[in-house]
């Protein structure tokens, strides 16, 4: 969780937090574009039925007195008659005016009720209707909502933090610019399709009632945005943000950050700590954001590393201290090449950013020698089985651990926040 992630940190939390304990719509410019344009619709099918009605009834008194005379009730009869086709009964016009009068009548009273029709079949059928009966309940849900938390970002580590939330029972609501993704949310948890850095959607977010914010995207610019309007709508509000690179965690704490974790850095450190205690060279397969924080950390602990990486521009950022190697770990032959049949070397950290990648390294690894103890990164929580069928002894997955560091975070702001009450 970075350096100032200790006691300070939770007493900056506490200290936040009690400062801070002292109905808007949730649609995007598009949904009110197309909710406009459907009322507007309504509206005019409403207005020409009135109108409809009005030349109906006033044409009906004005050519068939001895029928209608002065009463609007049997016009209004007679006008429901015509445009109904249902035939006459007791009130038939007679007159050859009130007759041309009803054909026009049924006529137009056919159009408009085939339009009307039309437009409501489009309506139900388009899913319309279930969207916008589901974004009005999304409102008055976010309208109903206290000390709550805020998710910007639905991708992996915002979807775990949002499902240890919901297993918390901690009140949620989640932000993010693609409907594509939030459509995989359960269909009760309230949403905003917006940009969680624009005042206007944090607000219909609920952020000034909201309790934490959590920042998971992959682009520590939008967290920091993010971060930044949080505050200044909400100087008090919980900030959890993410951060991508390490040397941003200093930014985000200065702009008011409460909490700034990285799970890259996080998941190659946990990496790093399963081989505590080994005395013998570690491979670090991928020097990446998940493989530099391992090798740091078993460097830190006196641990001996061969870092291999193919690419030998990254190459050149590894530290002098630690033993570097170009080749691929999916490759038996670059395994030779890096001497691991010649150097001891006892366990493999599979690191790269690709599951394929580490999923081929760990079969590599195991079948170049069955003893080796290889720990593999897993980007997708589904596909943590699967490295651990092909032999892996320990699968990471940094995102996942990433979004529960986070919600855990916020879940116990949410905790304060009630017993505050």
């Amino acid at each position: 969780m970075g350096k100032d992630k200790g006691p300070r940190a939770e007493e900056g939390i506490t200290k936040n937090l009690s400062a801070s304990l002292e109905g808007h719509s949730i649609m995007s410019g598009a949904d009110r574009a197309e909710r406009r344009r459907i009322f507007q619709r309504v509206y005019i099918i409403g207005a020409t039925i009135l109108i409809f009605f009005i030349i109906g009834m006033v044409g009906f008194m004005v050519l068939e007195p001895e029928q209608i005379g002065n009463d609007p009730l049997k016009a209004f009869h007679l006008v429901i008659q015509t445009i109904t086709t249902t035939g006459y009964g007791d009130i038939p016009p007679l007159t050859p005016g009130g007759r041309l009068l009803a054909d026009s009548l049924m006529i137009f009273g056919v159009t408009i009720a085939a339009f009307g029709a039309a437009s409501l079949v489009e309506f139900v059928v388009s899913g319309k209707l279930r969207e916008s009966m589901r974004i009005t309940s999304y409102a008055r849900a976010i309208a109903d909502l206290e000390d709550h938390v805020i998710v910007c970002g639905y991708g992996r580590v915002g979807r775990e933090a949002t499902q240890e939330l919901i297993k918390g029972k901690v009140p949620v609501v989640v932000v993010d610019h693609n409907k594509d993704a939030l459509d995989e949310l359960g269909i009760k948890v309230p949403r905003i399709v917006g940009d969680a850095s624009k005042d206007e959607d944090l607000i219909k977010a609920g952020v000034k009632r909201a309790v934490a914010i959590i920042a998971t995207t992959g682009n520590d610019a939008d967290n920091l945005m993010t971060l930044v309007t949080a505050k200044y709508i909400k100087p008090g509000i919980i900030a959890i943000t993410r951060s991508n690179v390490e040397e941003d965690n200093d930014k985000f704490l200065k702009v008011g950050a409460d909490m700034v974790i990285s799970p890259e850095q996080e998941g190659g450190r946990s990496m790093a700590k399963m081989l505590q205690g080994t005395e013998d060279k570690v491979l670090v397969a991928g020097y990446g954001r998940v493989g530099s924080a391992a090798a740091k950390e078993l460097h830190e602990m006196g641990i001996p590393v061969i870092v291999m990486d193919k690419d030998p521009i990254v190459l050149e950022s590894v530290p002098p201290e630690l033993t570097k190697v170009a080749g691929d770990a999916t490759k038996e032959s670059d395994l030779r090449m890096a001497g691991m049949d010649k150097v001891k070397i006892t366990a493999v950290l599979a690191a790269y950013g690709l599951d394929a990648n580490n999923l081929l390294a760990t079969v590599t690894a195991k079948y170049f020698r069955p003893s080796l103890t290889v720990i593999s990164r897993a980007s997708s929580p589904a596909n943590v089985k699967k490295i651990l069928k092909v032999g892996a002894d320990v699968v990471i997955s940094p995102e996942v651990e990433g979004g529960k560091s986070m919600a855990k975070w916020a879940a116990q702001a949410h905790q304060m926040s009630k017993q505050k009450e």
